[in-house]
């Protein structure tokens, strides 16, 4: 029989309901008699009917539950896009995590540090606010950090703390999150007090990994612009073992006719090691400090090889000025050439010189040189001290002419431009 009350099915010999505690009602019909109305009964019926409308509904759900996944699993077409959807949540999420961690300005800091005092520069050098160019690279950084005295490979420990509240750190850069400061506490080997320095991070304009903001270490004065370097004309310059191409070479002024000047508009600052090297150089290295706007002077000596060119060359046209002037031999004869007519000018000066003597014949019977140098202007001379022999004819006091022998002495300059381009020498000057 059913409850009149919950409509729960109960046995019926039962005369309290099993699941609510009420009273039964035998609601059952006996055969051939006549039903006789009876309010409990009515209710009892009542709560057959809904107790097994109830069990009906319940039956139906279940049905269409399972129905429901067994199409489901059924669906061969669906699962995959199921499994699809899962796996791109999943990997949204963890996107969402590494990408947070990577551009956490904290971890940031802590990676530089780390990188810092492990010596891995590269590493170093990617958390840096740089722009890459010829001179400014992981592998120009590298040097850079290496030739630094201020190593921190022997630290053993550490930490790092935002800095927050600081009037000097706390300003309205940080207040929008464009700039982040971290202190770092750490200690030497051997050493029980503690040192500290500080690492700002800006925020870039640029995102990581299309998503997130990204932070950048930046350190004053790291990078320097527009450094001018100044050289013997013609010479090849390396910095830090790269050689500065001759693109950064600017065309000569009056104030810069003596020297090639190179300007490189980004480098690390401090200190650098150039060469000073060519085909007319001694190969000359030194070290320098450089600074924004730094201008460098470097200097180099002239080769054996050079040195012996300019000699041999000069000791010739000494020898033609001399010798060509005692027998007044016109300019053109010598095979000098001349693109200014200065060198003709002290050619004819030399000539007039030796008339005035009466001068038949002379040579140059030696030649020593002071030095070979190179001066303001950019040019090469040879500085020479000569003895030359002539021979003059003299009347005497009887009227007679006879030629007479003399020595003479003089010092001579004989100077050279040099073109860097072909490597030669051209006259240009000379001063007896």
């Amino acid at each position: 029989m059913y409850c009149p009350e919950c409509g729960t099915k109960n046995p019926d010999e039962n005369k309290y309901c099993l699941n609510c505690s009420a009273r039964l009602i035998d609601n059952s019909v006996a055969s051939g008699a006549a039903p006789a109305f009876d309010i409990h009964r009515v209710k009892s019926d009542l709560g057959a009917v809904r107790g097994k409308a109830r069990n009906a509904l319940e039956k139906v759900d279940k049905e269409k539950a399972s129905a429901s996944f067994d199409n489901l699993t059924r669906n061969k077409k669906l699962l995959p896009a199921l499994g699809v959807t899962a796996a791109v949540i999943a990997l949204a999420v963890i996107f969402a995590a590494v990408g947070k961690s990577i551009t956490s300005p904290k971890n940031i800091a802590d990676k530089y540090f780390k990188s810092y005092i492990s010596a891995n520069y590269e590493k170093m050098y990617s958390c840096l606010d740089v722009t890459d160019s010829e001179f400014v690279n992981k592998n120009t950084f590298a040097v850079y950090m290496q030739n630094r005295s201020d190593s921190l490979t022997d630290v053993t420990n550490y930490e790092l703390t935002e800095l927050y509240g600081d009037s000097y750190y706390n300003d309205v850069a940080e207040s929008a999150d464009l700039k982040k400061t971290f202190n770092v506490t750490y200690y030497i080997n051997g050493k029980s007090s503690g040192n500290y320095m500080n690492i700002v991070l800006i925020k870039s304009s640029d995102k990581k990994l299309f998503f997130f903001d990204d932070y950048k270490v930046t350190l004053e004065n790291l990078v320097v612009n527009n450094v001018k370097i100044l050289t013997p004309a013609g010479a090849e310059i390396t910095l830090d073992g790269v050689k500065i191409d001759k693109k950064y070479r600017e065309k000569a002024s009056e104030e810069t006719s003596w020297c090639d000047v190179y300007t490189v508009s980004a480098m690390f600052g401090g200190e650098h090691a150039f060469l000073v090297s060519g085909s007319v150089y001694k190969d000359s290295e030194v070290t320098e400090y450089v600074a924004g706007g730094s201008e460098i002077t470097l200097t180099a000596e002239l080769s054996n090889a050079a040195v012996l060119t300019l000699k041999t060359r000069s000791e010739s046209v000494i020898k033609a000025f001399y010798t060509g002037a005692s027998i007044k031999k016109p300019f053109g004869e010598l095979g000098i050439v001349d693109g200014t007519g200065e060198i003709e000018e002290k050619y004819n000066e030399l000539t007039d010189q030796f008339s005035e003597k009466n001068v038949i014949e002379g040579v140059v019977t030696k030649t020593e040189f002071d030095s070979v140098y190179a001066d303001n202007a950019g040019n090469y001379s040879a500085d020479a001290d000569i003895e030359y022999t002539y021979n003059y004819s003299q009347t005497g006091y009887d009227g007679i002419k006879k030629v007479n022998t003399d020595t003479g002495f003089a010092n001579v300059v004989v100077t050279f431009s040099f073109d860097a381009d072909t490597s030669e020498f051209t006259l240009i000057k000379v001063d007896i």
